[in-house]
């Protein structure tokens, strides 16, 4: 029995309660930190005992490297960080987590290449259906933006995670009302004042209706990022609550002589920024950005609200170049696989496109969030990717294959030779 499906689609589960399991308190950690350790350790040893994996999947090995950056970063700091070993091990053991869960879902993705993996359906579509149903419940007690029960920012983060997923099923009809839920999923995220979430949330529909080679689509595509765009600034110029949400509220910061809330992110950004210049190679250490964002915001909960200055401040512009080649290099292979499955293999484009949007929604939430250090969303996008990785490389090879065998049956057949008479 093949175990595997029902521990990936548990895991998809369990990442859609979020920060839920945090309220569950394990002796002197919570139920998430356990989790997360877990996580980072198990992905990896069921990779070992799994032994077979793809080699597309080893285009990866770079956030591999990038953990040994942070080990590194960790040794040259010890002398002079005043971050325990337990906080630097936290931040590690998320990335490790979203490396293992890359290689695991690709060597279950390659072992069995005739079905789609039927687990990331199941699993998506009940972990959608848990986010949904637990910050239902916040919204019911504490009205739009609570967090009563599930934290609002974790609901949204979580969210254009599952919204890709729900997209690409939509696009390729393989997902019964995917398109309900992906439009439940936005408005519940619009609700949660999550604005980054929001707009990337609007524009993940246009980006779902792309056909690679299709002039049209990228047309119509230009028009609702356009039309995306005018409602915006409608909303913005007319809406009054909204509009003050975005400027008369928070810290009344100035971008291009425009006042804007960023909600002290920009105070955030200046301290982070000096403190990463104080070891622009291999950093300060994973985790140790949480210092200088607790000198200035002590509400931040230590999160620099910026991924890219969080890499830069604790792996150093080595740690930084290491993970932002890795994503694009991976980004770029899963995108060459989705251009082929529209043309040759439409049965497994969804988990190609889904993958994409996916990648591309937290590339962006990276620049005002910390989706990142959140296990609940980069297990599932690595989940994606590795089901990316798995599953073009063996669709490519068995594809090979069947086109063969059918050039074979195809040779019409040859009379064998009758022997030379002799005179």
């Amino acid at each position: 029995m093949n175990i595997y499906p029902y521990i990936l689609s548990g895991i998809l589960i369990v990442c859609g309660m979020t920060d839920v399991i945090r309220q569950v308190g394990v002796g002197s950690l919570t139920l998430q930190g356990v989790w997360t350790i877990l996580l980072g350790i198990s992905t990896f040893i069921l990779v070992i005992v799994r032994h077979r994996i793809p080699s597309m999947s080893m285009m990866a090995i770079g956030f591999v490297l990038f953990l040994g950056i942070g080990v590194i970063s960790v040794q040259i700091n010890s002398s002079t960080s005043t971050m325990g070993l337990r906080e630097q091990a936290q931040n590690l053991l998320v990335y490790a987590a979203f490396a293992g869960s890359i290689f695991l879902s690709a060597g279950e993705a390659y072992r069995d290449p005739v079905n789609p993996p039927a687990y990331l359906t199941k699993g998506f579509l009940w972990a959608t259906q848990i986010a949904m149903g637990l910050y239902g419940l916040s919204l019911i007690q504490e009205g739009p933006g609570g967090s009563a029960v599930m934290s609002a920012r974790s609901f949204a983060i979580f969210g254009i995670i599952a919204m890709s997923w729900l997209l690409a099923n939509a696009r390729n009809h393989s997902l019964p009302k995917a398109q309900l839920y992906a439009i439940g999923l936005l408005i519940m995220i619009a609700f949660s004042f999550s604005r980054t979430a929001t707009i990337i949330g609007l524009l993940l529909y246009p980006l779902s209706q792309i056909k690679p080679n299709s002039g049209r689509s990228w047309f119509r595509m230009s028009l609702w990022i356009g039309l995306i765009t005018l409602i915006a600034y409608l909303t913005f110029t007319y809406v009054t609550p909204i509009r003050d949400r975005f400027t008369s509220v928070g810290d009344g910061s100035s971008i291009g002589g425009i006042k804007v809330n960023t909600s002290g992110r920009s105070t955030l950004w200046e301290s982070a920024t000096a403190s990463a210049d104080e070891a622009p190679i291999f950093g300060k250490g994973p985790g140790s950005v949480s210092i200088p964002v607790q000198a200035v915001n002590s509400e931040a909960a230590g999160h620099p609200h910026n991924d890219y200055l969080r890499i830069r401040h604790d792996f150093g512009w080595v740690g930084l170049g290491i993970w932002m080649t890795s994503y694009t290099m991976l980004l770029i292979q899963c995108t060459r696989y989705w251009i082929w499955s529209v043309k040759r293999d439409p049965v497994t484009q969804h988990v190609h496109q889904a993958c994409i949007l996916a990648m591309i929604a937290t590339l962006i939430m990276m620049l005002t969030d910390n989706i990142i250090v959140y296990q609940f969303a980069m297990v599932p996008l690595g989940i994606l990717i590795g089901n990316s990785l798995g599953l073009g490389q063996a669709r490519q090879k068995l594809l090979r294959q069947v086109k063969v065998m059918d050039w074979v049956d195809d040779l019409p057949e040859i009379e064998p030779s009758s022997p030379p008479q002799t005179p």
